[in-house]
């Protein structure tokens, strides 16, 4: 009895101690394919969310693009009908609204719709930008619920009227079908919780309210939340990731049959060898041994069937010890495969430090994400692959404890370079977008900064003189005659500026299109590669002819007198100061003559004013005649004339010139115009002391003139730099 009693003892811890060892390795076991799954479902669910928030982002800048747009054109431009339709055909809108601030909205699909009642109208012209919750459509589109993206339209300053895009529903249900990634489905929740678009070949699932009623208990939290449901008999778990910036949410539902069959059998293993144990421990060692070989055989296909799960993940699944060298302890088939290597390589390329496969561009910002605290971590990094080709890959992993006290690291990572390059080439997009909207010119074109080829995208060509592929810029442009040598430096540094990564140049310059030259604004953008490099540069021409003709007719009207085209005293002052300041004036006289017509009212009061002016044109011509270009001719109003004589050098040239000047007044006189002759009195001062200003001799030359008026007129005094008279001579 005692012997028994011993065996019963012996029996009892015997199978105490493997029933506690198998139901922790079934604990265990859960843990680890739970833990694998979940840490799928949410990368999966995550990148769902992207998608959907990368639709709906180009989306929306693209309708903000087009809203600046529509600023350029007028209230009956038809041309902005056609911007709305290939807007529609780049950006995935099902149609477009252009919106007047009386609600009534003009849409590729009908006009005259009343949309005055809509939040989103409301808010538009408030200013904000945004896409709105679904609603159902009315019009050409009732029955159908939509996403609606909004923007303001701006003209200085002032909401002129509002631009929006409508996104059907059914068009996201697609978008989301296209990409489902696992055995599942995905649906699209408002911050309500209410589902807004999903599979149509899950209606049946989703129309449960359970699943309307979980979506209603998470949206609101904006974080990702993962939960697990039972649907029709079936056990799912639900991931749901926010989608930022838009107030919606992603929910991506899945089935883990698989993980519920293979807890199963290990249960059912676990408590089948237990029985077999006891009785072939009492029945004999041989028997013993034997069931401890089928346990093994059956933990060995339990951990196959975990290693099969894991290698049926989307992308790869790594371990690493969480220390500081993140060392690998495994990896799944689905890794190696992303790697393009075999297991010994793959430990090669991660190093002794597991963080080594991580390009060094990336991995300062990774060793940091992992610094931080929390056990979970998500990094995007870029690693080499064993042909050499650099990807993009998402690193979704989360830090855990095991049971020994040690740290692991466990993490899913699955290949996104088709995504990034995507999201590159839209950014890229984006950008030559907004500067050819931007620009709104008649003549654009593109230059390859690494090639140095122009293509020629809108140039006028009305003499075919424009290939439309011109290489070796700028050197080919001055040799075709496009652009005139003498700007040559000048087009060489803007180009050498724009290789350097200036973001734009603008420059007015002379070229040749058809034959002539004439004014054109220059402007060249540059457009980045993701590591800052400029690639592109993306060049409008405009034609600024009438602007530079117009600006000169300005210049000429505020400089010179209307009637005469001489100048006036503000221009002449202005280049007696330019004189003195630009020449070295030493041993050099200057002379400022004031010249008067004598008795001229009386030509007004007898042969009236527009004779009056003619004899004014007249004399201003002659007088003109007189001087050089580098004098300076001047009306001061009426009849009082005044000339800056610049480098007179002797008293002998300004008393010839004084004398010339009487001469030419008695010369123009006609029978036709006068019946008689006039005469003029003329003032002249010499000028050598440069520090005084103007004002000074301005006053000594109309002294002088009132000295030679009191002579009799026709005649002419000259006041040296004394204020002495120095000779006075009448005609």
């Amino acid at each position: 009895m005692k012997r028994i009693a011993v065996w019963s003892v012996v029996i009892t811890v015997i199978f105490a101690f493997v029933a506690v060892s198998f139901w922790d390795f079934t604990l265990t076991s859960r843990s680890a394919v739970v833990e694998y799954g979940e840490s799928y479902l949410e990368a999966q669910s995550r990148a769902n969310s992207d998608i959907v928030r990368l639709e709906l982002t180009k989306a929306t800048d693209q309708l903000e693009l087009f809203a600046r747009a529509a600023t350029s054109f007028g209230q009956d431009d038809r041309d902005i009908y056609s911007l709305m339709e290939s807007m529609c055909e780049y950006t995935s809108f099902d149609s477009m609204m252009l919106i007047g601030t009386d609600g009534i909205a003009t849409s590729t699909l009908e006009d005259g719709l009343d949309v005055s009642d809509r939040d989103y109208f409301a808010k538009a012209l408030n200013g904000q930008y945004g896409m709105t919750e679904t609603f159902e459509g009315k019009g050409a589109v009732e029955g159908r619920r939509i996403l609606m993206a909004y923007a303001p339209i701006y003209d200085d300053g002032v909401v002129r009227g509002v631009a929006a895009g409508a996104y059907y529903a059914d068009t996201l249900s697609d978008l989301l079908a296209q990409h489902a990634q696992m055995d599942g489905f995905t649906v699209i929740l408002n911050s309500s919780g209410r589902i807004i678009a999903a599979p149509l070949s899950k209606n049946s699932l989703i129309g449960k309210t359970s699943l309307q009623a979980f979506g209603e208990n998470i949206v609101d939290s904006g974080e990702m939340t993962m939960k697990h449901l039972i649907f029709d008999e079936e056990a799912v778990t639900i991931c749901v990731a926010p989608v930022d910036t838009f107030e919606l949410a992603v929910a991506t539902v899945t089935s883990y049959h698989m993980q519920n069959e293979t807890m199963g059998s290990i249960k059912f293993a676990a408590l089948v060898f237990m029985l077999k144990f006891v009785a072939a421990f009492v029945a004999g060692g041989l028997i013993v041994f034997a069931h401890i070989r089928r346990a093994s055989k059956e933990t060995g296909i339990a951990k196959g069937r975990l290693e099969h799960i894991t290698n049926s993940i989307f992308g790869g699944v790594r371990t690493c010890d969480a220390d500081d060298n993140y060392r690998t302890t495994y990896m799944s088939e689905g890794f190696l495969t992303l790697l393009k290597c075999d297991e010994k390589t793959a430990l090669k390329m991660c190093g002794e430090c597991g963080l080594d496969i991580i390009l060094p561009q990336d991995r300062e910002r990774v060793e940091a994400s992992l610094a931080e605290p929390g056990s979970e971590k998500r990094n995007e990094y870029r690693v080499r692959r064993s042909d050499g080709q650099i990807i993009w890959v998402m690193d979704n992993g989360r830090i855990v404890k095991e049971m020994d006290g040690s740290t692991s690291y466990y993490s899913v990572i699955t290949d996104i370079t088709d995504s990034k390059n995507t999201e590159m080439n839209l950014r890229i997009s984006n950008q030559r977008n907004q500067i050819a909207i931007s620009h709104v010119a008649d003549r654009m074109f593109e230059i390859d900064l690494k090639t140095d080829t122009l293509c020629v995208v809108s140039l006028i060509k009305a003499t075919g003189r424009i290939p439309a592929i011109i290489e070796n810029v700028p050197a080919s442009l001055f040799e075709m005659n496009i652009i005139s040598e003498d700007y040559a430096v000048e087009i060489g540094r803007m180009y050498t500026s724009l290789k350097e990564g200036a973001a734009m140049i603008s420059k007015v310059i002379e070229m040749n299109f058809s034959g002539q030259m004439k004014w054109y604004r220059l402007t060249l953008s540059c457009v980045y590669d993701d590591n800052g490099a400029a690639v592109q540069a993306i060049g409008t021409i405009s034609d600024v002819s009438r602007d530079v003709e117009a600006r000169e007719a300005l210049k000429r009207r505020a400089e010179c007198d209307v009637l005469t085209g001489l100048y006036n005293r503000a221009t002449l002052e202005e280049k007696y100061d330019a004189a003195f300041l630009s020449m070295d004036s030493a041993g050099c006289f200057h002379a400022l003559f004031m010249i008067d017509l004598d008795e001229f009212k009386t030509i007004n009061d007898t042969c009236g004013h527009i004779t009056g002016d003619r004899v004014l044109v007249e004399f201003s011509k002659k007088l003109a005649a007189l001087f050089r270009q580098s004098d300076t001719v001047a009306r001061l109003g009426g009849d009082e004339f005044m000339v800056f004589m610049n480098s007179a050098h002797s008293i002998d040239i300004v008393e010839r010139k004084a004398n010339d000047i009487c001469s030419m007044c008695s010369a123009i006189n006609t029978a036709e115009m006068l019946g008689g002759c006039i005469t003029c009195s003329v003032g002249a001062c010499i000028i050598k002391d440069f520090s005084e200003p103007f004002e000074k001799y301005y006053k000594r030359s109309d002294k002088a003139l009132y000295k030679a008026k009191l002579s009799g007129r026709n005649c002419y005094v000259i006041i040296d730099e004394n204020e002495t008279e120095h000779q006075k001579k009448t005609k």
